[in-house]
């Protein structure tokens, strides 16, 4: 029953954190508030998974059940930010994305870039990759494009196995788009569309397609 109960608690504190995340969107536009449920959303599942996966190591398990349940509960516990900040390591590295997300919901973009630039470049797994989006991302927001665009054509350009890409297709058509350079996010679009079709990022590249066409 202690169990069932703690769990359900997670549960509404996630649901507690996605809420002040979707008004924060409201707020400042709707593709901030898609971008933003999606890399938490990632971030928070490549922790489960990454769980499941080192269950052999107790010492890497328990430091990342640990970082999970400090983000989950972090919108009523403001304390849990200074312990994530102070973790080193894999489970670290998780911690400044999270830190990032956090400091996404509350609208601070600079302490954002902070935190997830701590990240560093080896190994190149998937919290990096996490930690590279989110980034784009953040340049996205200051309608930096540009570096958006650089940061995405980075991430495809390895190749990352495990690392979902049509999102960062459809963001870096995005990006492409607003600088408007409307060919090549078009293009993009279109690869969504044929590519990944069944995704949630390629129904939205559908929308975008006919948008785009309809105005040639």
């Amino acid at each position: 029953m202690k169990h069932q109960e703690r769990h359900r608690l997670k549960q509404d504190d996630l649901a507690f954190g996605f809420h002040k995340l979707l008004n924060f969107g409201k707020n400042y536009g709707r593709q901030l508030a898609i971008a933003g449920i999606v890399i938490v959303a990632l971030v928070l599942i490549y922790v489960g998974l990454q769980f499941l996966r080192v269950q052999n190591d107790k010492k890497a398990s328990a430091a990342i059940a640990d970082v999970l349940q400090l983000r989950v509960e972090l919108p009523k516990n403001p304390g849990n930010l200074t312990k994530l900040e102070n973790y080193s390591g894999k489970a670290g590295r998780l911690a400044d994305v999270l830190v990032a997300s956090y400091w996404v919901e509350q609208g601070d973009l600079d302490k954002a870039e902070a935190a997830v630039t701590k990240v560093k470049e080896t190994p190149k797994d998937n919290t990096y990759f996490q930690a590279q989006d989110l980034l784009a991302q953040i340049h996205f927001w200051r309608k930096n494009y540009d570096k958006s665009i650089e940061i995405y054509k980075a991430i495809l350009a390895d190749n990352p196995k495990d690392y979902p890409q049509d999102g960062v297709i459809y963001h870096e058509a995005e990006a492409l788009e607003k600088k408007g350079q409307k060919a090549e996010a078009l293009a993009l679009y279109k690869k969504l569309q044929a590519e990944y079709a069944q995704t949630y990022f390629g129904y939205e590249a559908q929308q975008k397609v006919a948008s785009l066409e309809s105005i040639k």
